[in-house]
């Protein structure tokens, strides 16, 4: 048997331990946390990075592992190691909300960078935030004015209403009355205070 084959043999059957984990650790009707362990273990015999991060989730609610803050925030960083984006921007936002860790800024930003063009509004907006106040980068206002525009445009409110300040003061781009105008009442639909 050719090496190839071994790897795509090995590929089949990390997608099948990943899979059968998330099977038994999100299907309601047969939910088993037991197996889910089970199956997850199998995926990280084999270095899978989907199943680190759902190590690493486990061991952070405490089902399936036992709780620990530590072992969660290794098996995430392995996995963020390998490539895996939903761990980068995990560890983004335990590390800026401090959950179940202190605060820290700069490690949310180094893990939210790496993943700054595919993250999700809510991190788009910690990013710009980041950048506008400088806290754990360097300020910059024409990178809080891309990250907070993109989830603006993704219809995330808290970012609508930072867009709103950013135009009305000219930080990182032109200022733009109008602009600002537009982007407070879309946020003001959604019952939100501007928090800069």
């Amino acid at each position: 048997v050719s090496p190839h084959a071994d790897k795509k043999i090995s590929e089949r059957e990390a997608a099948r331990d990943i899979t059968l984990a998330y099977y038994y650790y999100e299907n309601e009707k047969h939910r088993n946390l037991k197996k889910a362990k089970f199956w997850v273990d199998q995926g990280i015999k084999k270095s899978d990075k989907d199943s680190y991060f759902l190590l690493g989730m486990m061991h952070l609610k405490g089902d399936a592992a036992k709780k620990d803050v530590s072992l969660a925030l290794d098996n995430l960083k392995e996995a963020a190691e390998l490539g895996h984006l939903q761990a980068n921007e995990m560890l983004g936002l335990i590390y800026y909300y401090g959950v179940d860790v202190p605060i820290d800024l700069e490690e949310s930003f180094m893990y939210l960078a790496e993943i700054a063009d595919t993250a999700s509004p809510e991190s788009k907006t910690i990013l710009g935030k980041l950048y506008f106040n400088g806290d754990g980068t360097a300020k910059d206002f024409n990178n809080a004015f891309k990250y907070i525009s993109e989830a603006a445009s993704a219809n995330h409110p808290e970012a609508q209403a930072m867009l709103s300040v950013l135009y009305k003061n000219g930080q990182g781009a032109a200022v733009n009355l109008e602009e600002s105008y537009k982007w407070l009442k879309l946020a003001t639909e959604k019952n939100i205070e501007a928090r800069l």
